[in-house]
């Protein structure tokens, strides 16, 4: 007796047509040293300008961007958070 294998062969498919490239798939760009260093400084900032749990919360977004969020987000909004914090004045300076 001959076994299935031998008497079975798929049909061809040919190459398999590429696939596109989802934003997931990109590879992680690195995060310039100059703004890295300025999102942390933001974020050390972000304790001092806003009151409370504002604070803690922009300063973990803030430290998170840096680390690792800036591969998942290519918007303007982070940039523009930073540039807020950083002009903000400090409650109860001249």
């Amino acid at each position: 007796m001959s076994s299935y294998a031998t008497h079975f062969s798929p049909p061809s498919m040919g190459p398999l047509p590429p696939q596109p490239v989802t934003a997931a798939q990109d590879p992680p760009t690195v995060l310039a040293y100059h703004d890295a260093m300025r999102i942390r400084a933001a974020a050390t900032r972000a304790k001092t300008v806003f009151p409370d749990v504002v604070g803690e919360y922009l300063h973990d977004e803030l430290v998170f961007y840096a680390e690792v969020g800036y591969r998942l987000e290519r918007g303007s909004r982070m940039a523009r958070l930073v540039d807020r914090v950083m002009t903000a004045p400090i409650p109860g300076s001249p």
